[in-house]
């Protein structure tokens, strides 16, 4: 046999054994070689996949739901800041108050300043007054405070009618505590009521009412500097 019948037999015997030819496919080319004799593959680079498949966008973000949003009733937010400010008010009072010489709790220096015994005397039965707007009730201080420190009083230039200052005082921390209590633990759904007495406009509802309490605190603290400053005394602040 021909040596060209021989080659043409063992192309045809290759040509069997490979699915590949036999399905008509090119086998994959061998890796090329660079120095050294290492494979240089044929395939892209990460970084090369990465800029030419681009990141997918971000998920828009969701909105808050509606009950994260900032809410609060009266009672969850009104009544606690202002009973803060109450609170804050009173503490100046009281150190007002506490820095004035007992020696001058009777003592006007003129017309417009009312001695410290009215001042703290009145502010006892203005805490009566407020508590009863509050609750309807009342908290008993002795009747003669009504003439000695209630609205409209004036002062009485005979000073032995006055109760003894620490008597007075007394009263009035007791009063305040009472009042206080009252606001604390007044039922929320009240708070938007109107106070259990007109009022001629000071006050429309009661949370309302825990507002003038400090305001009227406030007030006085500024009577008692201005008396402080009349008498001589040094600034309480």
């Amino acid at each position: 046999m021909s040596s060209k019948k021989k080659s043409s037999k063992k192309a045809a015997a290759r040509s069997k054994k490979s699915p590949l030819v036999r399905a008509g496919k090119k086998t994959a080319p061998k890796a090329a070689r660079g120095k050294g004799g290492s494979k240089i593959s044929g395939r892209r680079p990460a970084s090369a996949k990465a800029k030419a498949s681009p990141a997918p966008a971000a998920a828009p973000a969701l909105a808050a739901p509606a009950s994260s949003a900032r809410s609060g009733t009266p009672d969850m937010v009104l009544r606690p800041q202002l009973l803060s400010d109450l609170a804050f008010a009173h503490m100046m009072l009281l150190d007002m108050i506490a820095k004035t010489p007992v020696e001058h709790a009777l003592s006007s220096p003129g017309p417009g300043h009312n001695h410290l015994t009215w001042q703290v005397g009145h502010l006892a039965e203005t805490y009566v007054y407020f508590r009863a707007l509050l609750d309807g009730q009342t908290t008993q201080l002795p009747e003669s405070y009504k003439t000695l420190f209630g609205w409209g009083s004036v002062l009485n230039p005979d000073t032995s009618v006055y109760p003894p200052f620490a008597q007075v005082k007394a009263d009035f921390e007791r009063a305040y505590s009472t009042m206080l209590d009252v606001a604390k633990a007044l039922p929320a759904s009240d708070l938007a009521l109107p106070p259990t007495k007109d009022t001629g406009g000071m006050a429309t509802q009661r949370l309302d009412v825990i507002a003038r309490i400090a305001w009227h605190d406030g007030w006085h603290l500024g009577q008692i500097a201005a008396l402080r400053r009349a008498l001589g005394l040094p600034p309480g602040m």
